[in-house]
């Protein structure tokens, strides 16, 4: 069992105290069934989940909870695991411990009171209808006459009706009612059954109990006032008779979709029916004989005249209503269950499962909850406060370390708040007993205050808060009072007449999550509802105040950085409420926040805060940023509002994306609007208010139009494309704003003021309409004008891509323009990210080579040299400065005296270049305050309301933060390091020692490479526009065997629990291999930086030590995310808008096709609608794999706690390795194979020439350096460059080998010497035209320079300069070579992906089959213009088989000429085949012959027959095609251009095939026969292999059992569990007989054969040097292939 058990010490037996899960947490099923059953019946029932039978039943359930144990799901009472449909019971409510039934006692009765409801009613129906009686729903019983009676139901003689309030009644109400009317009609006629039933009912509870409830009610007493006996004991036998009658019904009852345990049920009941159907038949059970004739016996005319002929003055019956309003229930549990809870001090032995963290250092108790049963005075201690899981998130920030020293600081400040709650607990009840409608109830039974002066005794008679002023006070006490007076308020909106009951320090827990805490305040509302009031006092660092002493005030809002933490906070104590309480409906979750400053007394140079309260500032008129605050999702009354507080939501969500990604300047903006839209939210939640959404969309609105209608990006008031997407976002919010409040209005007063704002939402509805539209319609202009510059018409009505072209082709060539504007941004982005890494890898790499020189000359190591620049405690550089004086600044910063202002005066001073940073910032606060506070205006421009001192105190606020050369405030900001750095001085006075040695002489490499390394580190800082410390070293965590190289192999092993815990689970973490996840493991919209966030192990704790002390490589990755960051987050905005614009019919079209691709007209029109769902999801599913790294889509699912996106991957990755490593002659077959493709792809000229590739490749022999640098320059390599540098990097020789990038080396070489040839061979056909843009060079003017001739390249340096090539030249010289590429040798390339690679699907089943799509196309691809190519392009074999059938495009022709025709197209075909013709179609070479004088009549004749038949196919193609270059070809020449190409490559291959055919028979490879002489050696097997292998390649496109056999597998990464399971069996096998010596003779592979096959590279290596004799046999050969 993968679990640990722990028995209760000191005991006899062995009882289970505690059972921890296999991840080592504390197990919570077990804990759960302990708290239902006992802990000794429930780890019997634990063990039944660890079993074979279980775990099968319950593989790939849901429902588990956090240590991935399955979870306990409760139906009715029982309690279940469910896998899907399928349940099992868990544990049976009759197996339910006293304790866990008393503590449920009402939760049990209300259960088994109404599970049949429904069905009992039914049966009850057709019973009163077969007697005549009247069914009737009333919102009230009443008596005769009219008053209202405490009643749920009423069976009414007199009228013959059955009255009953449908939301309080339950199973037995109704036939209890109806049995009345049976009873009576037994009594009328004399029944014996009645007798019986009278006399037998004495002797059951039920009747004293009847007696009792119904002795004092006026229907039930006679004239005197006196019991009536007859008529309670009537009462009595319908109560029971009703019991009975629900069960009988019951077991009829028609199967649910909860009846899980139906067959234990049924026989429980079998054995009660036989029971009472026996007790029945000897007359022992008369009430089940009345029950049993009400649902089955014949009703009979007699019934029905005994009911006609009752009394018209018959008397009532009634079932009282017992239920208790729901506000004293909730009052009560609250006030029961908070009175057993104390909070005490505990030994840490004393709490299980405490996290260590929360203990203090050197403490050995900590205050922890208990509670104590009242019944059985067991003790339940609670490991939890809900506190911690704040104080865990702030330690998860911050480290523990840090956390520590921060608790400390603050400890005195926490203990002056817990004095103050007590005061404001004791003010909260002064206030409230004083209100008309509100009542205070005490859990400890206090006297309540009743002035000012006794609420704040505390502040005078306490030590920590004596001596504090009135004024305090008094502000204090009308905080409160605010609080107060606004739960009143909404107390009478519930109802004017009830009352709400305040409770304070409410202490409230969970059992399940063994948490507890206390609610400051608690208002429980007339109708059950409840609030939820939390007090936050804070004192807040200096740069949130201005002034001093009782002067002080905010100038910023200090609670916004908090907002996480009180949502936490306020929605676990909502959970406990609506979990545990009984509370349905939580009104209002609110913080409370106040403001304190204490007074301040000087001790020698420090300063010591006083207890002494000087400044209390709380509510809305005290100070603007101390106002309640709505958290923990509270809602409105109003379901539109709702919806438009979850749209405000999801927007500020956005919002802080954003705000993390931004830069220093626009991090304002951004910040500013997230303070708009909590503005807007608390204002809606808080005060209620509609208004200050609508002042802030005029505003908005204002801002917009004007801004508008500038066009020239200079201007300070252009619309960026990222502020066009953020007017749609927040414009969004307000779409359909007249419907959303509309339920606002209903109870509103009629008038001019509901009239004026009903109007002014109406047209604040229409304007924003018109805004979105205007916003839109410039997104898509400037859209226009992108992609005019790139080439592309995004205003074409592309055909609607089908799955071949969302999943097969890649995004620089889909038929959409919008997903090739899309890549061809992305493209830019890319480069310009390889361009910087690169300038950075080289300077790094520089630096590391000093490094290396000075290790070699001290007789060290680079890690040891490494070891001196790295503080082992951060894991960062050594620091310049010591960190007490960065701890120094920070504490005077917080506190901000005027002394504390002249210490940082003196010790920090404005960087060189600050005053410009400072300027563009002002500029930028300048339109902010226009843009957020607009003087509003009517409909003519007229300013009806000036917002002139809001613009000028925002303008204020940013120079009081920001301006460090007139603001001393500014030097409070905690982001000074923007505008200031430490005066030379102070750096001096304060270096740090171990950076000191650093500047010794001797270390002079040391220095250099620091120096360097902090150089980098503020690129990147400027790059992404976030702080990281000059010393900072990215939080990397190398690969395993990296760290076994690195730190040595016991670290490395001591390591691999963290290391596979962040390979195969969830990270919230900035640089996650499937891109940015949030805490429940999610892919969010957020450009990934990775090496940001700090390392942690298997705790949560965060470890340095886990970093990388591999700085260079480190440095160079970290360099990459970060101008990686840099540049996706430069287009992300446009790729955005393309992503809107798609999106919206109004701009974006598509023409519909039919299910084969052709256009849909009607009459003659092409037919066009919106873009499909399908490519709008294809288009964003390639924007969040560029932009945010969403490498693999869609929802994962853990088992285990294990990711199964990332077990799949490993798998694949692992698979990869085991096959592909040292692929030698794979590697060799490959480079075979592309030559002949190269062959086939260079005898039309187009992109290169035969002779070109010749010339390359001699140069590749001559000058190999420079042919390789060529190619490198142009990055055109299918991984890129950037490993082979980050290889090159590594501090330790073992990590450049021992990698999976060296053991591909064969086949990587393979397609890189490829790469390298087809470059140079490309550059010598392609020059610059003068516009700058790439050409062929046919194209270009006589004498035009080739790419090759315009290099510069210096040989020392590797160097590389090419005249007038610019940046866009690049990318469409780099893409046309690797597009070239694919048409050769396959292509997969992260750059320009197809949509199958984002999903796993798509990835798994692919896998080794990456290399098709692009191959297949080449030769069946459909006719196109080629977008890369800038060329009309088929697949070869398309071209071929239309010109066997290029006659049939003629209308005129029949069957038997097309048929006729293709014959001769054939023929032609075989004799060009055979060198014995020439094709006729091509113009040039027509041209050249020409020319020479060489071309005949007959010649021209044939050749202009096939130019009519193309022009007409040509114009098919046109007409099906919706490219408007396509649109604009009139010169048949260029399609026939492209038929020849076709031709011309289908007859080489056709010939490079059958010439490898001819080579292997001439060699005897083929053939059945077994005695082959290439088969008897062993170079000759190579040989063959090698051959055989590039054959496959080379041919499979035309031999079916080649594709068939590469498809035959679906999902390759299957291989590796079928290959796992012969390693099992074989394993078994092979140790049997290793022990026995029995050989198995059925098994002809030797010992390890299929074992050893699992070492990365050992299967290629086998092979090749044949270790085994099965290695003899050829996997390639046709036999191996079914061609025989």
């Amino acid at each position: 069992m993968a679990c640990r058990v722990f028995f209760v010490p000191n005991t006899n037996e062995e009882v289970v105290d505690r059972v921890d899960a296999a991840n080592g947490r504390r197990s919570q099923l077990f804990d759960k069934m302990a708290n239902i059953v006992g802990k000794a019946k429930a780890y019997t029932k634990y063990l039944r989940t660890e079993t074979p039978t279980f775990k099968n039943f319950f593989r790939g359930s849901e429902f588990i909870d956090s240590n991935n144990e399955p979870d306990l799901i409760q139906r009715g009472l029982d309690f279940y695991f469910v896998n899907g449909n399928q349940t099992k019971l868990a544990i049976s409510r009759t197996e339910f411990s006293s304790d866990y039934l008393q503590q449920f006692e009402v939760l049990q009765q209300t259960a088994t009171a109404r599970p049949s409801l429904d069905k009992v009613n039914d049966q009850v129906k057709v019973f009163l209808q077969k007697i005549g009686v009247s069914l009737k729903e009333v919102d009230e019983i009443t008596d005769a006459n009219g008053n209202k009676l405490n009643a749920v139901a009423k069976a009414s003689m007199a009228t013959k009706t059955v009255e009953f309030i449908q939301d309080k009644i339950d199973a037995t109400s109704l036939p209890e009612e109806a049995a009345h009317f049976m009873v009576r009609i037994l009594k009328n006629s004399k029944s014996p059954l009645y007798n019986s039933a009278l006399k037998r009912i004495k002797d059951y509870q039920l009747y004293e109990d009847t007696y009792n409830e119904y002795k004092d009610h006026p229907l039930y007493q006679d004239a005197d006032g006196n019991p009536n006996i007859n008529k309670i004991t009537e009462e009595a036998v319908g109560k029971l008779v009703s019991e009975y009658f629900t069960d009988i019904a019951d077991e009829v009852k028609t199967e649910t979709k909860y009846d899980y345990n139906r067959e234990l049920k049924w026989y429980q009941k079998v054995l009660k029916k036989i029971k009472q159907i026996i007790e029945a038949l000897i007359g022992q059970d008369p009430f089940f004989e009345i029950a049993h004739e009400m649902l089955n016996g014949e009703v009979n005319q007699y019934y029905k005249d005994e009911v006609a002929s009752m009394q018209q003055t018959g008397e009532d019956f009634l079932q009282v209503d017992k239920s208790i309003p729901k506000q004293q229930q909730v009052v009560k549990q609250l006030e029961d269950m908070g009175k057993a809870v104390s909070l005490k001090e505990l030994g840490l032995d004393e709490i299980e499962g405490l996290d260590s963290r929360l203990v203090e250092e050197g403490e050995e108790t900590i205050m922890r909850y208990t509670y104590t049963d009242p019944k059985t005075g067991k003790v339940t201690t609670f490991t939890n406060r809900v506190t911690d899981q704040s104080k865990l998130a702030f330690i998860k920030k911050m480290g523990l370390e840090k956390a520590r020293k921060a608790n400390i600081a603050s400890k005195d400040l926490a203990e002056g708040g817990t004095l103050l709650h007590g005061t404001s607990q004791k003010l909260v009840e002064m206030h409230a007993s004083k209100a008309d409608n509100l009542q205070v109830k005490s859990l400890t039974g206090a006297k309540v205050a009743t002035s000012v002066a006794t609420a704040t005794a505390n502040m005078k008679t306490d030590p920590a808060l004596k001596n504090t002023t009135l004024d305090p006070k008094v502000k204090l006490s009308k905080g409160v009072k605010s609080v107060i007076n606004e739960i009143s308020d909404l107390q009478k909106e519930i109802d004017g007449e009830g009352e709400a009951t305040i409770m304070t320090e409410v202490p409230v827990f969970d059992t399940v999550s063994s948490t507890a805490g206390t609610i400051d305040l608690v208002a429980v509302f007339s109708d059950g509802s409840v609030g939820i009031y939390d007090f936050k006092f804070m004192t807040p660092p200096a740069r949130y105040t201005k002034g001093y002493g009782t002067k002080k005030s905010l100038v910023l809002d200090p609670t916004q950085v908090k907002l996480d933490s009180y949502n936490a906070q306020i929605g676990q104590y909502k959970r406990m409420l609506i979990d545990n309480y009984g509370v349905e409906n939580v009104r209002r979750s609110r913080i409370i926040p106040a403001h304190i400053q204490y007074k301040l007394t000087k001790s020698g140079n420090n300063y010591k805060r006083t207890n002494v309260i000087n400044v209390v500032e709380m509510g809305a008129e005290q100070s603007e940023f101390m106002r309640q605050l709505a958290v923990a999702g509270e809602t409105t009354n109003f379901k539109g509002i709702n919806k438009l507080l979850k749209d405000l939501s999801r927007r500020k969500e956005r919002l802080q994306v954003q705000y993390q990604e931004a830069k220093g300047k626009d991090k304002l903006a951004i910040n500013e609007n997230i303070k708009r839209i909590d503005r807007q939210m608390q204002g809606l939640l808080v005060d209620g208010r509609i208004a200050v959404v609508l002042q802030d969309i005029a505003a908005g609105l204002q801002t917009i139009d004007k801004r508008l209608s500038v066009n020239d990006p200079t201007h300070k008031d252009y619309l960026s494309t990222e502020e066009l997407i953020d007017v749609l976002d927040d414009f969004g919010m307000y779409e359909g704003l007249a419907q959303d409040v509309s339920e606002y209005f209903v109870d509103m007063p009629e008038g001019e003021s509901k009239t004026k704002l009903q109007t002014l939402i109406a047209i604040a509805g229409t304007e924003v309409a018109k805004a979105t539209t205007a916003a839109k319609t410039k997104l898509h202009e400037r859209l226009v004008d992108l992609g005019t510059d790139s080439g592309i018409d995004i205003t074409e009505k592309a055909k609607r891509l089908d799955a071949l072209d969302r999943y097969m082709v890649s995004m620089s060539d889909s038929p959409n323009p919008m997903v090739r504007l899309a890549h061809s941004e992305i493209r830019k982005s890319l480069n310009r990210t390889e361009q910087e890494s690169r300038r950075v890898d080289e300077k790094m790499m520089y630096a590391h080579t000093k490094v290396q020189e000075w290790a070699k000359q001290n007789g060290t190591t680079v890690a040891k040299a490494f070891d001196k620049l790295i503080n082992s405690k951060t894991g960062n550089l050594v620091a310049r400065v010591n960190k007490e004086f960065y701890e120094e600044i920070k504490e005077r910063q917080d506190r901000g005296t005027a002394e504390d202002l002249a210490w940082l005066k003196k010790n920090l001073k404005p960087k060189e270049g600050a005053k410009k940073i400072y300027n563009e910032w002002l500029a930028n606060a300048k339109k902010n305050a226009q843009a957020f506070h607009p003087d509003i205006k009517d409909v003519n421009g007229k300013v009806i309301k000036s917002q002139a001192t809001a613009r000028n105190n925002y303008i204020q606020r940013f120079k009081d933060r920001f301006d460090v050369f007139n603001s001393p405030q500014a030097y409070l900001n905690d982001g000074w390091s923007v505008f200031l750095e430490i005066t030379p001085e102070s750096l001096e006075a304060n270096k740090n020692p171990e950076f000191a040695e650093l500047e010794k002489p001797e270390n002079k490499a040391l220095l250099f490479y620091y120096n360097n390394y902090v150089e980098v580190n503020r690129e990147i800082r400027d790059a992404i526009g976030t702080y990281i410390p000059e010393s900072f070293v990215s939080n990397m965590q190398d690969s395993w065997l990296e760290m076994a190289f690195n730190e040595g192999l016991f670290a490395a092993i001591k390591g691999s629990k963290e290391y596979l815990d962040r390979q195969f689970t969830h990270r919230n973490d900035q640089g996650d291999a499937l891109g940015v996840l949030d805490a429940e493991g999610n892919l969010v919209s957020r450009i990934p930086m990775p090496g940001m966030v700090a390392l942690r192990d298997s705790k949560g704790n965060i470890d340095n030590s886990l970093k990388s002390k591999d700085l260079t490589r480190s440095l160079m990755l970290f360099a990459r995310g970060a101008y990686n960051f840099k540049h996706m987050n430069a287009i992300e905005a446009n790729i955005i808008a393309m992503s809107e614009i798609l999106s919206d019919p109004q701009f974006s079209e598509e023409t519909k096709t039919n299910g084969v691709g052709k256009i849909i007209r009607k009459d003659g029109v092409a037919q066009t609608g919106a873009i499909s769902p399908e490519t709008i999801a294809y288009f964003n599913a390639m924007k969040d794999f560029y932009l945010y790294g969403h490498t693999t889509q869609g929802k994962d699912v853990e088992i285990g706690g294990v990711s199964m996106k990332r077990a799949i991957k490993s798998m694949m990755s692992l698979y990869s390795a085991k096959v592909l490593a040292l692929p030698v002659i794979p590697g060799a077959a490959a480079r075979v194979a592309a030559e002949v493709n190269m062959v086939i792809n260079g005898t039309d000229g187009l992109h290169y020439t035969n002779k070109q590739r010749r010339k390359a490749e001699v140069e590749m022999l001559k000058n190999y350096k420079e042919v390789r640098a060529f190619a490198n320059y142009f990055n055109v390599y299918q991984q890129g460059t950037s490993w082979k540098r980050h290889q090159d990097a590594a501090m330790k020789k073992g990590n450049k080998y021992l990698n999976l990038e060296f053991l591909y080396g064969p086949l990587r070489q393979a397609d890189e010497n490829v790469e390298d040839v087809l470059t140079r061979a490309m550059g010598y056909n392609h020059g610059i035209d003068e516009n700058g843009n790439i050409q062929r060079l046919e194209a270009l003017p006589e004498g035009s320079k080739n790419l090759v001739e315009r290099t510069t390249f210096d040989k020392k340096t590797g160097k590389f300069l090419i005249e007038g090539l610019t940046e866009s030249a690049y990318i469409d010289f780099q893409t046309r070579v690797k597009a070239v590429a694919g048409k050769i040798k396959g292509r997969m390339d992260n750059s320009d992906i197809k949509g199958y690679e984002v999903h796993l699907l798509g990835q798994s089943s692919m896998h080794f089959k990456g290399w098709m799509p692009d191959l297949m196309r080449a030769h069946f691809g459909s006719t196109k213009f080629d977008s890369v190519l800038d060329t009309l392009d088929e697949g070869r074999f398309t071209g071929t088989t239309k010109e066997l059938f290029r006659e049939a495009w003629s209308n005129e022709r029949t069957l038997s000429s097309n048929l006729k025709s293709s014959l001769g197209s054939a023929a032609d075909l075989v004799l060009q085949l055979m060198y014995l013709k020439k094709y006729q179609g091509d113009p040039k070479r027509r041209a050249e012959m020409k020319a020479k004088g060489k071309w005949t009549d007959a010649q021209e004749e044939a050749y202009q027959l096939k130019r009519e038949s193309l022009a007409m196919e040509m114009e098919m193609f046109k007409r099906e095609s919706t490219d408007p270059r396509v649109k604009a070809l009139t010169d048949v020449d260029a399609y026939a251009a492209m038929r020849s190409r076709s031709i011309n490559q289908t007859l080489t291959q056709l010939r490079a095939l059958i010439a490898s055919y001819a080579i292997l028979s001439a060699l005897g490879a083929i053939g059945p026969d077994d005695d082959k002489w290439v088969a008897q050696n062993k170079a000759t097997r190579i040989l063959m292999k090698t051959l055989f292998k590039s054959q496959l390649e080379l041919g499979f496109v035309v031999n079916p059992n080649d594709i068939v056999s590469m498809i035959r597998s679906p999902f390759p990464v299957i291989g590796l569990l079928l290959d796992a399971q012969k390693v099992v069996t074989n394993g078994v096998q092979e140790s049997w007989e290793l022990m026995t010596g029995v050989e198995n003779k059925r098994d002809k592979t030797p010992i390890g054969y299929h074992t050893l096959k699992f070492f990365p590279g050992f299967a290629q290596f086998r092979r090749f040097y044949e270790l085994y004799q099965q290695d003899q046999q050829n996997p390639y050969d046709f036999d191996s292939r079914g061609m025989y």
